[in-house]
């Protein structure tokens, strides 16, 4: 599970888990424990009165909230230090399978609100990392502090991760042995990469004789340590905004293994992502309508 987590990270997507209803103040189950997955907890959503059902009383659990209020850890949540954030999860109501609707309790309840945040925050800045996505849904100005262990964790504010991630995806590129920044240093591109036996990684910028393959427009990549002489993919950024008012990215792939290239307008902080499945040989993309030039 644990290896499933980090495939899935690698080619860009999150992964949220319900951090359980045991009530426990020191545990997580899988796969909320794991440290790729990002653990959500249930916080009450309104001031429902005094919940004598929903917890155990000592030593089988915290016992139940005499009293709630929006935004405060629910009883039967599964928290330690472990946990991302909470988000409302008790009582939430929502259309069922047949029609009509229903009302549950759970953490099952407050990640499915959580994914919901950043299904918004994915549309708004495409092709953010799951470390960028992580840290904005972080971003609140709420927090509550679970009475089982005296931890406090952010309360979910999706508007304010949203401003959170649209922020941290603008400043300059910054060039490295896994980035390369083309366009006067406008964009930032990277390549992460998947292999049939599972294995994952970043791309490095080729180098021939100490020198960089890359010029201001384009840019050659190698995706194993073992293979600095071959390259497996190449990208390519061009100003086509006289043209018709966008910047166009090129992409061509010499290899099946699964790969996501990222291209970032530093400027404006607007992402495009590019990926190519595990063991088909990719066409060459020429995107003409990439980025929109200001």
């Amino acid at each position: 599970m644990a290896a499933a987590v980090a495939n899935l990270r690698t080619l860009g997507i999150p992964v949220l888990a319900a951090s359980g209803n045991r009530g426990s103040g020191t545990s997580l189950p899988a796969p909320a424990c794991l440290s790729g997955a990002l653990a959500i907890g249930a916080a009450w959503d309104a001031d429902v009165g005094y919940q004598g059902t929903m917890c155990l009383p000592p030593p089988d659990g915290p016992g139940p909230d005499v009293t709630t209020a929006p935004g405060q850890v629910a009883c039967f949540s599964d928290t330690n230090a472990e946990l991302a954030l909470v988000a409302p999860g008790a009582p939430v109501t929502s259309t069922r399978r047949g029609g009509g609707s229903v009302t549950f309790y759970g953490t099952s309840m407050a990640t499915a609100v959580a994914s919901g945040c950043t299904a918004l925050l994915r549309e708004a800045v495409p092709g953010a990392s799951p470390d960028l996505l992580a840290t904005a849904l972080r971003t609140s100005t709420r927090a509550s502090t679970d009475r089982k262990n005296g931890i406090t964790f952010p309360l979910l504010d999706c508007p304010r991760a949203l401003a959170a991630a649209r922020a941290a995806s603008t400043g300059p590129c910054v060039r490295g042995p896994r980035t390369a920044c083309l366009l006067g240093g406008r964009f930032e591109v990277g390549v992460t990469w998947l292999s049939d036996g599972g294995a994952t990684g970043e791309a490095k910028v080729m180098s021939f004789g100490g020198q960089r393959t890359e010029s201001d427009q384009s840019v050659f990549f190698y995706f194993f340590d073992d293979q600095p002489a071959n390259f497996e993919m190449g990208v390519k950024v061009l100003d086509g905004c006289p043209i018709n008012g966008q910047f166009w990215i090129f992409i061509s792939g010499l290899t099946n293994r699964a790969f996501t290239v990222q291209v970032r307008d530093s400027q404006t902080g607007r992402i495009r992502t590019y990926t190519n499945p595990l063991g088909t040989y990719p066409q060459t993309v020429g995107d003409t309508d990439a980025l929109t030039c200001p």
